[in-house]
């Protein structure tokens, strides 16, 4: 029994290893069983490594130059798997060339993507307002009540001395919606709350 497990996992491990290489099933199949098999067989750990690059190496180009199937009916074809010799050099891989030519419409070049923001001007970005009232919360974050009724509260760590009520703060926006309060000198990211 013992004997028949090192010969499966012998012959499961190249697959394995082959079948882990390719993304896609359509690359996976192009090597058959008889191909691993005769690289198993060679006693030689160096040519046997060969040999399995050789395979590899095969798979990628048969792959890149080979045009994909059109879908077929759902009868599975059966084809002969082709042997290589194993002393063969690996072919080079053809270039991949585009079959599209010329120069695409701005259409054409942005379709799906999302659509880009339009940039805001300067005076939208900054807003000043006179603070009603701040408040610590159980975290030690500053939570800050405006005279016009929005409450901004901290976001981050930073240490700021306790604002007084009536100062003017500066309120502007950062990068992917963030916003940074300037109070007294001193700045801390906030995020407005209602």
């Amino acid at each position: 029994m013992k004997y028949k497990y090192r010969l499966y996992s012998k012959a499961l491990i190249p697959l394995g290893i082959i079948g882990s290489t390719f993304g896609t099933p359509a690359l996976s199949q192009t090597v058959g069983l008889d191909e691993l098999q005769v690289c198993m067989a060679i006693e030689s750990q160096s040519q046997r490594l060969s040999c399995f690059e050789n395979l590899v190496q095969n798979a990628q180009t048969q792959a890149i130059t080979a045009p994909m199937p059109a879908p077929e009916s759902s009868a599975p074809s059966i084809t002969a798997p082709k042997v290589p010799s194993v002393a063969s050099p690996p072919t080079p891989a053809a270039p991949i060339t585009s079959s599209t030519s010329g120069a695409k419409s701005l259409a054409d070049d942005q379709f799906g993507l999302p659509e880009k923001p339009v940039r805001k001007p300067v005076e939208d970005q900054s807003r000043s307002m006179v603070l009603a009232s701040a408040d610590k919360n159980h975290k030690g974050r500053w939570a800050f009540t405006m005279e016009n009724g929005q409450l901004w509260l901290q976001t981050d760590s930073a240490q700021i001395p306790p604002p007084a009520a009536g100062t003017t703060v500066h309120i502007e926006e950062g990068l992917w919606g963030s916003f940074k309060m300037r109070i007294a000198k001193r700045t801390v990211r906030v995020k407005r709350q209602k």
